[in-house]
């Protein structure tokens, strides 16, 4: 039915979200934390209906705001200084190309995604990039950094290839 069960920094969810044009819905049940966050609005933009239920949910579980991810010494600081660099060149508006997939490329060119990168770009300068956890799955590398621009709080994930190129680049973004 299209239900996403995952687990947000330790608390098991289970949600859904859609959107047609002019509407938006999100459902997130925390089990554990014996709540449910419903959103309706009447705003079609793409995630806006999750991102208001996660804010929401934040101010009753404060342990799923960004501000309470430990972070930890990165393991792997060569490949944490090239992804700090990829982030500084995409808040510039010049992505290094090859650095991507072309299907990460291709999602990075989105005019969603270009604003989206222009709107963290306007929080200020890039004052934090620290490690918040990795996953490996074959070949596959998935890498978390809580990032600091200006006031704002991301948590980026970037999944790497076998190659070391990047082949999804995503950001949660603090409310």
């Amino acid at each position: 039915f299209g239900w996403y069960i995952e687990t947000l920094r330790g608390h098991e969810v289970r949600r859904h979200t859609g959107q047609t044009a002019g509407f938006a819905a999100s459902l997130a049940h925390f089990p554990r934390d014996r709540m449910t966050v419903i959103v309706l609005c009447n705003l079609g933009t793409i995630g806006v209906a999750g991102r208001i239920g996660q804010a929401v949910a934040k101010l009753y579980v404060p342990a799923l705001s960004l501000r309470a991810l430990g972070t930890k010494p990165d393991e792997d600081a060569q490949t944490g200084a090239r992804l700090r660099e990829i982030v500084r060149a995409q808040l510039a508006g010049k992505p290094d190309a090859e650095a991507f997939t072309t299907g990460a490329r291709d999602a990075l060119s989105t005019d969603s995604a270009r604003a989206n990168w222009g709107r963290f770009n306007a929080y200020g300068p890039l004052r934090a990039f620290d490690f918040a956890g990795r996953e490996t799955e074959g070949e596959r590398r998935t890498l978390r950094y809580r990032v600091g621009l200006g006031e704002h709080l991301l948590l980026l994930k970037f999944v790497l290839n076998g190659e070391g190129k990047v082949s999804e680049m995503s950001a949660e973004e603090e409310e």
